[in-house]
C-alpha cells in the first residue's frame, strides 16, 4: 500500500516444472519526509567563544553519517574560501559537529550553510539557508569578597580579575538582595592591569553580579559573588537570681522583623571539670517589634545564655555575645 512507515514485502517463486517455492518476507520502511534541523549551535545572530569552536547541528532524525562526513557543514570566509576541518557524527543524539582546523579571525564574519545531508532513506534535509558565524577571543571574569560575611551596617571589598583583555578595561556591577529575582544596575568601575575592586554596604544578604560587556572581537564575562550579612541579636536579662525563682530572658534582633525564629541556648558550669556544659535550647519567634523571650525557672549554680537567630534569605545566622547568670 502507498504511504510512508513499515511495510512487508511477501515473495515466492516457480520454477520450470512448476514446483513453488515456500514463501519469503521482509520489512521494508517507506521514508519520503526530508529532515529538518532542531538547533543550531551556536545559535542564530550569537558569538562563537573562542577561535575554533566546535559548531554543531541537531537534527529530528538519523541522518546519513556519510552525507555529515562529506561536507554537511559548510563553513567560507567572507571572501568566498573554504574553512577546513573535522566532522563527526554522534548517532545518539543525532548530532553533526564541525571544528575548523586554523583558528577564525576574532571579530570577522563567516557563512555557514549546510551541505547535501541526507537521511537514511537517502531525503535531503529541508532548506534554512545560509547564517553568520562570528568567533571572538574568550576572556576570563572571577571576583571575590573580602569578607564574604559583614555584620549589619559593614561594607565589603568585591575584588575583580579579568584575564584575557589587553589593556584598559571598565566593568559593570550589579546588586541582587536575598530573595529577589532581579539583578539592580549600581554602575561601573575600571580595572587597572586586570584588576579591580569596589566597596559594598549591603543591607541583607546580597549576590552580586559583575560583567564584562565584550567588544567586537572579545567575548563577554561575567561573575557572581554573594556577600552575607548577619542580622543583629542581642540578649538581655537579670545578672542574678533565686533558684526556683522566674527569670526572664529577652533576645532582640535587628532590623525589627516578626516571625524570625530564635534559639535560646543555655550552658551551666561545671564546677568539677571547670567547664560550661550544653544545657539545653529552646526555640521562639520574634513579635513584630523584633523581641523574642523565654520564661526560666532555674536551679541554682552559675550559666550563660546566648541567643542564636536563624539564616533567611535575607540574613544569615548570627549569635548574641553571652549573658551570665548567677543563681543563688
Amino acid at each position: 500500500p502507498p504511504g510512508d512507515g513499515t511495510h512487508t514485502v511477501w515473495v515466492k517463486v516457480r520454477n520450470g516444472v512448476g514446483l513453488v517455492s515456500a514463501p519469503a518476507h521482509a520489512s521494508i520502511v517507506v521514508d519520503t519526509v526530508p529532515p529538518t534541523v532542531l538547533s543550531i549551535d551556536p545559535a542564530l545572530g550569537s558569538e562563537a567563544i573562542g577561535l575554533q569552536p566546535s559548531l554543531s547541528v541537531r537534527f529530528n532524525e538519523p541522518i546519513a553519517p556519510a552525507s555529515w562526513q562529506g561536507l554537511g557543514l559548510i563553513v567560507q570566509a567572507a571572501s568566498g574560501a573554504l574553512v577546513t576541518g573535522s566532522y563527526a557524527y554522534d548517532p545518539s543524539t543525532m548530532t553533526g559537529t564541525f571544528v575548523p582546523a586554523a583558528p577564525l579571525v576574532p571579530g570577522q564574519p563567516y557563512i555557514e550553510t549546510l551541505g547535501a545531508v541526507t537521511d537514511v532513506a537517502g531525503n535531503a534535509v529541508a532548506p534554512i539557508g545560509s547564517w553568520i558565524l562570528t568567533a571572538v577571543t574568550p576572556t576570563s571574569l572571577s571576583a571575590a569578597a573580602s569578607p564574604s560575611v559583614v555584620a549589619l551596617g559593614s561594607s565589603a571589598r568585591l575584588d575583580a580579575v579579568l584575564g584575557g583583555v589587553p589593556g584598559p578595561a571598565a566593568l559593570r556591577i550589579w546588586q541582587r538582595p536575598g530573595g529577589g529575582s532581579t539583578f539592580l544596575d549600581m554602575g561601573s568601575f575600571g580595572l587597572s592591569g586586570g584588576l579591580g575592586s569596589v566597596f559594598v554596604a549591603p543591607s541583607a544578604t546580597t549576590t552580586y553580579r559583575i560583567s564584562y560587556a565584550g567588544t567586537s572581537t572579545l567575548a563577554p564575562s561575567e561573575a557572581d559573588v554573594l556577600v552575607s550579612v548577619r542580622r543583629a541579636v542581642r540578649i538581655a536579662g537579670p545578672a542574678t537570681g533565686f533558684a526556683g525563682r522566674t527569670v526572664k530572658v529577652t533576645a532582640t534582633i535587628g532590623p525589627a522583623h516578626g516571625g524570625v525564629s530564635v534559639s535560646f541556648r543555655l550552658y551551666r558550669y561545671d564546677p568539677f571539670a571547670r567547664i560550661y556544659r550544653y544545657a539545653g535550647s529552646w526555640g521562639r519567634s520574634t513579635s513584630s517589634t523584633g523581641l523574642a523571650t523565654y520564661l526560666w525557672t532555674p536551679r541554682s549554680g552559675t550559666y550563660y545564655w546566648r541567643a542564636v537567630v536563624a539564616g533567611t534569605a535575607q540574613y544569615a545566622t548570627n549569635s548574641s555575645a553571652i549573658l551570665r547568670v548567677a543563681i543563688r
